[in-house]
């Protein structure tokens, strides 16, 4: 059985590299440790973002060569159902598009075949601390935010050996481990030990990008942030005054919780004394036609950042014209090209893990074809 490991939040810091550290046994990905976290809230609070991950995901995933091996049993989702090698791969390509790589963990029996595999939560992985030859030979997985930010004081992680296929390196770790799973992570750089996000540059336009949704998303189900105010008599019964005021806000639908209601004074005619009855409006002075074009600027610069053709996140892309056919094909078969190299690392790396499989494939070919419309989910 695996055994827990229990860190401390306080243990030396060694600075190793960029926005990377040896901290409490482990390698830090980012100066908090969190770095992978926060950009998966930037990334999942923009729609341009999460558009271009689905776009990407889909070209480095697209159907094998070799008929039927994606429909090849490779393990077991959460709840039991079988876990395909289609499935395997489209997360893997998932976790490629979103985060620059992707961890994929492999039980193995004690031959030292592998029997089962699932890709593992990209936030939830770091190394560990580097041996006398420079290297780090594990991973911890468990949750690093709770962690870090001291919410529930100490947390529990699991500690599991790199992936390796000689036989006396997997005996070896199974005893230290106590676990004959290992894992194998795919970086689409090796510039850093870990690797940067795809997003990095255009975080602060993710950001913006939110924000506009969610004052779109006000303007709609809250109204107008407009003021009104209403100057008016009351009853001197203080219940009956009360129902006077919340009947003005329903009125008023949803600006109800912005209208300011004022006692004034009446004359036995009727008529405001001093013109001391009175209705004002306080208005909105943002003009929110500018969010448009601004919209449309930070949705460009965020596919731009991975590079990929307007007119395959948006068929209307710009000029509110349906494009040709001519044009997407194009457009496709450049971004073929420009991501062929991480398509191939995600070939080689199931050839890799599956190399020595109990699992039996159609064969042993896990090239895929590239990407055609024909393929959008």
């Amino acid at each position: 059985m695996i055994e827990p490991i229990e860190f401390e939040n306080t243990l030396k810091t060694i600075k190793i590299g960029r926005g990377q550290s040896v901290h409490d046994n482990i390698v830090f990905y980012g100066d908090d440790n969190l770095y992978p976290n926060t950009m998966e809230s930037l990334v999942d609070g923009s729609q341009t973002a999460n558009i271009c991950v689905k776009t990407l995901a889909d070209f480095l995933s697209t159907p094998f060569k070799e008929e039927g091996m994606g429909d090849v049993v490779v393990g077991r989702t959460v709840t039991n159902k079988k876990y395909t090698l289609d499935q395997l791969k489209r997360d893997i390509a998932t976790s490629m598009a979103k985060f620059n790589g992707a961890y994929i963990a492999t039980t193995k029996n004690l031959k030292g075949e592998v029997v089962s595999t699932s890709v593992l939560d990209f936030t939830k992985v770091r190394f560990s601390e580097f041996d006398d030859m420079g290297r780090s030979n594990y991973v911890y997985v468990g949750d690093w935010a709770g962690q870090i930010k001291g919410k529930t004081g100490r947390k529990h992680f699991l500690k599991f050996p790199l992936f390796n296929n000689n036989m006396e390196v997997f005996k070896k770790q199974s005893e230290d481990c106590k676990t004959t799973t290992q894992v194998y992570h795919i970086f689409a750089s090796d510039e850093y030990v870990y690797p940067t996000n795809p997003f990095e540059s255009v975080a602060m336009d993710m950001d913006t990008e939110a924000s506009i949704q969610v004052t779109r998303h006000n303007e709609i189900t809250q109204g107008s942030p407009s003021k009104l105010v209403i100057r008016t008599d009351f009853s001197k019964n203080e219940t009956v005054k009360q129902k006077q005021i919340e009947a003005i806000k329903k009125f008023a639908g949803p600006n109800g919780d912005k209208v300011l209601v004022i006692k004034s004074e009446f004359d036995e005619g009727g008529n405001p004394r001093s013109n001391n009855y009175q209705l004002d409006v306080i208005n909105d002075t943002r003009d929110l036609s500018k969010f448009d074009s601004s919209e449309k600027s930070i949705a460009n610069n965020i596919r731009k950042c991975i590079q990929i053709p307007g007119i395959l996140i948006d068929f209307e892309f710009s000029s509110g014209i349906t494009v040709s056919g001519l044009q997407l094909k194009v457009s496709v078969s450049y971004f073929n090209d420009l991501i062929h190299t991480k398509r191939k690392m995600i070939e080689d790396s199931l050839k890799e893990i599956f190399e020595n499989s109990s699992i039996n494939f159609p064969a042993d070919d896990f090239r895929m074809t590239d990407f055609s419309m024909n393929y959008v989910e």
